[in-house]
């Protein structure tokens, strides 16, 4: 076991944060600025779905909005 963390790849859709699977494949698609509306349509998902998984991004991430998820998230993967 190495007390070093590995370097995280710049594909913020990895398990960094865990989120499940389908939280990680909208994160990915939200940090590319697609609207909830796109994402949906994309998986096949309800858009009530879709703000479903945003909210418990958000929640997991502790921020208020989705500009802030992608802000944090850089911000680790920057470290």
């Amino acid at each position: 076991i190495s007390i070093h963390p590995a370097i995280p790849s710049e594909d913020v859709s990895n398990n960094t944060f865990d989120f499940t699977p389908r939280q990680q494949e909208v994160f990915a698609m939200m940090s590319k600025g697609a609207s909830n509306k796109r994402i949906a349509l994309d998986m096949g998902l309800s858009e009530s779905t879709v703000k479903i998984h945003v909210r418990a991004i958000l929640n997991t991430l502790q921020v208020s909005n989705r500009t802030e998820a992608v802000l944090k998230a850089k911000q680790y993967l920057d470290t």
